[in-house]
């Protein structure tokens, strides 16, 4: 038996059934991102009621690429009906003028928080009545924007949303795959230079603005003191190079994340630029506020060792004062890694100087190095040295990097983790992502478990010093502390 009705699909009762039990059994995210045939508005039209139903679902992802009417609809009841705080919406096609009147007063009224949406064709009106609702909504904080591009008209709704201080958007993300350079002036001077003062999160990963968009955007947001955090990266050919040109001039920025999702060769970025622009940021003593900065390793085969001193130098600036500082390599895939020996052991030689200049922080609470897959190629034995003088005075709270790589070329790092007495918390996933045989990855996992039992050891006993001395309780350090081990997550201890 198939389900036709209005739907030009063809899907098999069965099917839907399963599709029926698994929203009823739904305890809190519901995904109905299905293959094309079920991506149709009738099918979310029908399982509406089941999901209206269950008061377990907070957060809802769906898309359709057809019967738009009967999706919409489907969409608006749940928004009116469900306890539902967080949507991801993909729809393809947002140009029909039917049933959009009921979606978009739905939207305008809705008790969401997030709301994620993902179009690919969109008229200006519907555009308009879009942006409108987003601006009406007292509940949204958190907004996630995708599509191919902006019309002329479609932009300037768009920016409103920014510039309206009737919109509560704190958190905005923009993910357009070509922004020519009007659209992108319109953004900023119609948008972000007007912006709310309670948008606070600004991410534009993946929004192609190209270098010429990137120094408009940058030089905008110096002088946005609203905005705080800022996301970039796959912004198109030399943008990540124009940023870091210009980024010493925004002094109101506390959080940058870098990514480098999209990056080609030709997108090139010197490290000389980037330390540079770092060391303007932190010896500027009225405007340093950058406490936690995010970014690839812009090194290559021709990055002299003098380049890397001066990153290093950077980024352990006296004046510094980040919290949190996250590191990764530059994206190749681990089959190619082999042939980058001369980078590989430029990287070595970078964290090799690191971990003896960040030894001296007193800022720094949380480290992360994203190696995984290639530790085996940019880790040495220099390296694990460093890291075991960097542990012997470090005052850092948590900790993700390769520690069993570590530990193998140096297992006296083991002997300096009593000297962390700050530490909570450490991450190490390197053990997952070795291509071994299942005797190899047994004998590493047994390892590993060997070294967990001491960084555990020290973790519980730092959680149960701080906590004793304001509960009173030992039994209830000792529980609390029974998290801290290489999987530990702070929030958990909250819950």
């Amino acid at each position: 038996a198939t389900f036709q009705s209005t739907s030009t699909s063809s899907i098999r009762l069965a099917e839907l059934n399963k599709a029926i039990k698994r929203v009823c059994q739904c305890q809190s995210r519901l995904q109905l991102l299905w293959p094309g045939p079920y991506r149709c508005g009738c099918v979310l039209n029908f399982l509406a009621p089941f999901i209206k139903a269950n008061t377990s679902i907070v957060s809802f992802s769906c898309a359709f690429y057809q019967n738009y009417g009967p999706g919409l609809d489907a969409v608006s009841e749940i928004m009116q009906a469900s306890r539902i705080t967080k949507y991801y919406l993909d729809i393809e096609n947002l140009s029909y003028p039917t049933h959009t009147e009921a979606f978009f007063a739905a939207l305008s009224t809705a008790k969401i928080r997030e709301f994620s949406i993902k179009l690919k064709l969109c008229s200006d009106e519907n555009m308009k009545l879009l942006c409108t609702a987003l601006i009406q909504n007292d509940h949204i904080q958190k907004l996630e924007f995708f599509c191919p591009s902006f019309s002329d008209a479609g932009i300037r709704y768009f920016a409103e949303i920014i510039s309206n201080p009737q919109s509560k958007i704190r958190a905005l993300s923009l993910s357009v795959n070509d922004m020519n350079t009007e659209h992108v002036n319109v953004l900023c001077d119609e948008g972000l230079k007007h912006s709310s003062a309670i948008l606070t999160n600004l991410n534009i990963e993946s929004c192609t603005i190209r270098e010429i968009g990137m120094t408009k955007v940058v030089r905008t947001l110096r002088s946005c003191s609203n905005i705080k955090n800022l996301t970039i990266g796959a912004n198109g050919t030399h943008a990540m190079r124009a940023f870091f040109t210009h980024f010493s001039d925004m002094r109101y920025i506390e959080k940058l994340v870098c990514c480098d999702f999209g990056m080609v060769d030709k997108e090139h970025v010197d490290l000389n630029l980037v330390a540079a622009s770092l060391k303007r940021i932190f010896e500027n003593t009225e405007c340093n506020k950058l406490a936690t900065l995010i970014l690839p390793l812009f090194i290559y085969n021709e990055t002299c060792d003098e380049s890397l001193e001066l990153f290093v130098n950077a980024l352990i600036h006296p004046n510094n004062h980040l919290r949190v500082l996250q590191l990764f390599p530059l994206h190749i895939p681990r089959n190619d890694l082999a042939p980058y020996t001369d980078r590989n052991n430029k990287i070595a030689h970078f964290f090799k100087l690191l971990f003896y200049g960040l030894s001296t922080s007193k800022s720094l609470q949380k480290l992360y190095i994203e190696l995984i897959g290639s530790e085996s190629f940019m880790f040495n034995e220099s390296v694990a040295n460093a890291f075991m003088h960097f542990l012997q005075r470090s005052h850092v709270h948590e900790l993700y990097l390769p520690l069993y790589c570590l530990i193998d070329y140096n297992v006296r790092i083991l002997d300096m983790f009593q000297h962390c007495e700050r530490l909570v918390s450490i991450k190490d996933h390197s053990i997952y992502s070795e291509d071994s045989d299942d005797a190899e990855r047994e004998r590493k996992l047994l390892k590993a478990a060997e070294y967990h039992d001491v960084v555990h050891k020290q973790c519980r006993k730092n959680v149960a010093d701080a906590v004793r001395p304001f509960i009173g309780l030992r039994d209830l350090a000792v529980t609390i502390s029974t998290f801290c081990d290489l999987d530990a997550n702070c929030d958990d201890w909250l819950m």
